[in-house]
């Protein structure tokens, strides 16, 4: 009895030992590996494999690599009887599977496979994402001149008279042709000049950010425009002469003239735009070499007390209203000098003299007597100005480090005669501007929702002023200013939340010396303000919403005179998307603004020859509560825009004296 259980025993112990020695050999016999090589014996990417049953049906497949090299397996309880192997461009391959041998190489013929003729109608509109490609052919008309005048005609785009373009009310905070952002804010010398027959798309990227190291980080609520160009377009010099005149029939007949030389070139390494532009048909030209947004390039300046002769805003278009004789050049030229880095230099000069001539009654119905007051203008407007720039950006995913430099000069003057009353007075007004800007900004994207940046600014303004009196008299207005900056930014994850700690230093440094009929006076003030600013943001598919609550520690000086303030300055934006067509905004925010040297200087001032301004010689400040909120609705396929929104603003303005 033990004898035949030993013998059962080693039976059972043989046909294991059997089973498991087939085992690899039938695994082995089930995984096909080989590669596929064209004529030349190079190796062929994404093949299509596929093992076929006896009726020539697929049971598995596979692609192949980059090198041209296979592995594909027959699924258990499944028998395959060929291998095919097939890609376009080649003629197939079809064999037996007891013909193919495991790691062998499968040469494949070219062949030209025949397409049929196919009729493709593009919409008007396609978005793809967060991108909406406008396609021009389907807005352009025969009497379009320029690619603004068929922005202007696109759903949800808008183009105001000075040629800043909207996107659902936001402005825009880039515009870029062929991806590369060549005019910076001044952007109208392109849509106004560029022809649109030579545009064969215009691109919406929507909540776009432009530093590329801040995306997914920090997002944007505004969207940026791309000029995609015809192939034939690309990489030649191309150039523009047009030239029209005409007289004018009424009173006085004069020449008329409207003339343009340009130059333009789209490449991927340079890109440049240089034009010459003139006119005297009334025509606003000069709002094309107007910055309309500049947002990261941003620096604080000295505003102007003293400003040239202007007139009271007609209804009727400007073309109908203005003498003016303008001319206008400008030279854009950027440099791609690596993958992210660019290099553009900008000079723009302009010289603009425009004829104004104004009458005016205003009757005062609660004054006895002389109730009316009757003022006819007659006078000349110059404008000589000369602005450049120079720009060092690198913007890659990880880094952007970006410096411009920027200088402006100008020769402003003004000279008029004024009838009030029947009584004479002569105008002249002179209020020059020098200037001189940079800004540093640094952002490192460290990863893992972390990013951190800093910046830094200066700007020093010189503002020699005139102004002639109605007594006849002079009056002297010098400021000197000085504005610096410095704020660093840092940016991390946490749980779901973006957080964000920013802290700034500024200062301000404002000489104004005053000298006229009633003082002879020189005012300082300095402001120094310690900015704190925590911050919470969420965003999901639908829905975003993001705080700060800055803390700034102020220290003011006038004259000697000292103060300390502390100010809370709270905002909260909510953003809620449930569809591709629904939109729903709400922002909020308190501001408290500290009043510089000009809102707080006793000096008797005039503004203009007959205008006198005199604050209380205190330190002041305005409030200001802003509360608004928007709809927006899209329908991309019907090509229907549609937004409305509401705004309050609360604001409380210090006293300051203005005497006639």
């Amino acid at each position: 009895m033990q004898r035949m259980r030993n013998r059962y025993r080693a039976f059972v112990f043989c046909v294991l030992a059997f089973v498991l020695f087939l085992l690899p050999v039938s695994a082995v016999a089930q995984n096909l590996t080989g590669r596929v090589e064209d004529e030349s014996g190079s190796g062929l990417k994404k093949v299509s494999v596929v093992l076929l049953d006896g009726r020539n049906l697929a049971v598995s497949y596979a692609l192949t690599g980059n090198d041209g090299s296979f592995s594909v397996s027959v699924p258990t309880g499944k028998a395959a009887k060929a291998i095919k192997f097939s890609c376009l461009g080649y003629s197939p391959e079809q064999m037996q599977l007891s013909d193919f041998k495991n790691g062998q190489a499968v040469r494949l013929q070219q062949h030209a496979v025949e397409l049929k003729e196919v009729k493709v109608k593009p919409k008007g509109i396609v978005q793809r994402g967060d991108t909406l490609d406008y396609l021009v052919s389907k807005f352009k008309k025969d009497q379009d001149r320029s690619i603004a005048d068929v922005i202007a005609r696109m759903a949800g785009l808008n183009v105001s008279k000075d040629g800043k373009i909207t996107y659902q009310g936001r402005a825009i905070n880039k515009f870029y042709v062929e991806g590369m952002d060549l005019m910076g804010g001044k952007y109208s010398v392109i849509s106004e000049n560029l022809s649109a027959d030579k545009v064969k798309k215009v691109q919406v990227y929507e909540k776009h950010q432009p530093v590329k190291s801040l995306k997914d980080i920090d997002f944007s609520e505004q969207a940026a425009l791309n000029i995609v160009l015809k192939d034939d377009v690309k990489d030649v010099w191309q150039g523009t002469c047009s030239m029209g005149g005409g007289t004018a029939l009424q009173e006085k007949a004069s020449a008329l003239y409207d003339g343009r030389l340009s130059e333009m070139l789209f490449s991927r390494k340079v890109q440049s735009v240089s034009m010459y532009k003139f006119n005297n048909t009334g025509k606003n030209i000069k709002s094309e070499i107007t910055s309309h947004s500049v947002f990261e390039e941003y620096v604080p300046t000295e505003g102007s007390v003293l400003s040239n002769l202007s007139t009271s805003v007609s209804d009727l278009d400007g073309e109908r209203t203005q003498f003016n004789r303008t001319h206008l050049v400008c030279n854009s030229t950027l440099f791609k000098i690596g993958k992210d880095s660019e290099l553009r230099t900008q000079l723009t000069g302009l010289y603009d003299h425009t004829s104004l001539n104004e009458e005016t009654q205003t009757i005062y119905t609660n004054v006895r007597g002389d109730s009316a007051i009757t003022e006819k203008r007659d006078a000349d407007s110059y404008r000589s100005e000369l602005t450049g720039e120079v720009l060092l950006r690198i913007n890659s995913d990880k880094l952007y480090l970006a410096n411009t430099l920027n200088g402006y000069i100008d020769f402003n003057r003004s000279t008029g005669t004024t009838l009030l009353n029947g009584r004479e007075t002569r105008e002249n007004v002179k209020p020059r501007r020098r200037q001189l800007t940079d800004k540093l900004k640094f952002v490192r994207n460290m990863g893992n929702g972390k990013a951190i940046s800093a910046e830094g600014y200066f700007s020093y303004s010189y503002l020699p002023g005139q102004l002639l009196l109605a007594n006849g008299t002079m009056q002297d207005l010098n400021i000197d200013a000085l504005r610096w900056g410095a704020s660093t930014d840092f940016r991390h994850s946490l749980w779901r939340l973006d957080v964000a700690y920013r802290t700034r230093l500024e200062g301000i440094s404002q000489k104004m010396t005053t000298e006229n009929f009633l003082t002879n006076q020189t005012d300082t003030y300095s402001e120094y303000k310690l900015y704190v600013e925590p911050q919470l943001g969420y965003k999901s598919r639908t829905f975003n919403v993001s705080s700060g609550f800055p803390v700034s520690l102020l220290h003011r000086s006038f004259n000697g005179l000292d103060k300390v303030q502390l100010a809370f300055e709270p905002n909260v934006s909510v953003g809620f998307e449930p569809t591709a067509k629904w939109n729903f905004n709400a922002y909020y925010f308190h501001s408290w603004s500290p009043s510089d040297l000009t809102g707080t200087s006793d000096a008797p001032t005039f503004v203009d020859y007959l205008t006198l301004r005199r604050n209380n010689g205190r330190l002041r400040y305005t409030p200001l509560d802003y509360l608004s909120g928007r709809i927006e609705f899209k329908d991309i396929i019907h090509g229907f825009f549609a937004r409305c929104g509401q705004h309050i603003t609360i604001w409380e303005a210090s006293p300051c004296t203005k005497a006639g």
